[in-house]
């Protein structure tokens, strides 16, 4: 069976809550891939991925998309970097050897169910650097939330080292307090 390769770079990471969904990883490594990271204000990130380092859309078969992958080399951009104001997100890269066991419990976590369905998080196909030794790129998927509501501020890895992007803003109690119940016009 092909494996796949999925870049995680918010609770699937080791050392976070959800990494048990991966935790039968062959392999897991560092890598960085581009694009735009928000620390959202449910406490978890989304993933914005430029539209032109999107390879391919994931279809809700995983030993296909595997073969995707495989046969899919890595894009490189001219110059080195997309075009417009992107980031080098950090994350890792974990190998699945089972997909069609070990993809969809994944993909269920992150509201995904199809290319053609409407999803939390849509899961795409993109070229990313692992960090081993040097810089090799390769493709995985990854899972784009560019659609998410509630953006605390922008990061490059989460949990964002900046403290006040990891706690909501303080809630002004006194004006809900004293803010009339409805509007008199």
């Amino acid at each position: 069976m092909t494996p796949l390769r999925l870049f995680v770079y918010g609770t699937l990471k080791r050392g976070f809550h959800n990494h048990r969904f991966v935790v039968q990883a062959s392999a897991i490594q560092p890598a960085w891939t581009w694009g735009r990271l928000w620390h959202l204000h449910a406490g978890f990130p989304a993933l914005e991925v430029p539209d032109q380092c999107i390879i391919a859309r994931a279809s809700d078969r995983p030993r296909r998309d595997a073969r995707v992958q495989a046969m899919t080399p890595p894009d490189e951009f001219p110059g080195g970097k997309p075009v417009g104001d992107w980031d080098l997100v950090s994350g890792e890269v974990v190998t699945l050897t089972d997909p069609d066991v070990d993809l969809p419990p994944i993909d269920r976590l992150e509201g995904f169910r199809s290319a053609a369905a409407r999803n939390l998080y849509d899961r795409v196909l993109v070229t990313v650097w692992l960090q081993d030794g040097g810089l090799e790129p390769v493709t995985a998927w990854t899972y784009d939330g560019r659609q998410l509501p509630g953006r605390l501020g922008r990061c490059t890895e989460w949990p964002p080292a900046e403290p006040s992007l990891t706690k909501p803003p303080p809630i002004n109690r006194r004006r809900i307090l004293t803010a009339p119940l409805y509007d008199v016009y």
